[in-house]
């Protein structure tokens, strides 16, 4: 499957980058997420959103997840500068 290039999603990979994190766009099968240390997803409405369980295994609300939320905030809140 495939999933939309939306406005947040390419706001928040920007903001990572601008900020060094290293950001790579790969296509994840089910065996990556049962693997994953964090999960998250972007959207209009939720903007940064942390996955807190797959399946049976509970996530936390890991650092990056934290971290693209606390710049898409502080972007958002200025002004978007």
């Amino acid at each position: 499957g495939t999933f939309l290039n939306g406005i947040t999603r390419q706001r928040v990979i920007g903001l990572l980058r601008a900020a060094g994190v290293t950001v790579h766009e790969v296509t994840l099968t089910v065996a990556d997420f049962h693997e994953a240390d964090e999960i998250f997803s972007t959207g209009n409405i939720s903007k940064v959103v942390p996955c807190i369980a797959f399946e049976e295994r509970k996530l936390a609300f890991g650092p990056i997840a934290q971290r693209a939320r606390a710049l898409y905030w502080d972007w958002a809140h200025s002004g978007g500068r």
